[in-house]
């Protein structure tokens, strides 16, 4: 016959190395995303440029009127904020991606 093994809880030694590990694999995990973060090819800033400046013509077109301009006086109000974030955060696939599309609807598709 099988032993039926303890059901009581873990002592404090065993929580304490339970903690231990799973920080240590929490540290592990963070250090190997941030470390595969700096493997993917960033944006330059002549890209980040160049998609803002599209995004902003995006906003203008899709809406008429007065309403195209407010869009793109909108656009243009926090074109350096986008510009930062797209330098800090952008990917070359993502910048390309938006780039490339020809609507908001194929702006959309480019979330990551």
């Amino acid at each position: 016959m099988t032993p039926v093994p303890s059901l009581r809880p873990p002592g404090k030694l065993a929580l304490r190395v339970m903690t231990e590990s799973t920080g240590l694999a929490t540290l592990l995990a963070t250090g190997l995303a941030t470390l595969l973060a700096g493997c993917v090819p960033r944006a330059d800033a002549q890209a980040c440029e160049a998609m803002v400046d599209h995004l902003v013509e995006l906003l203008r077109d899709a809406h008429e009127g007065e309403a195209a301009v407010l869009a793109g006086e909108v656009a243009l109000e926090h074109r350096e904020e986008l510009l930062e974030r797209c330098l800090a955060e952008g990917t070359a696939a993502e910048v390309a991606c938006v780039r490339r599309a020809e609507s908001l609807d194929e702006l959309r598709r480019c979330d990551p």
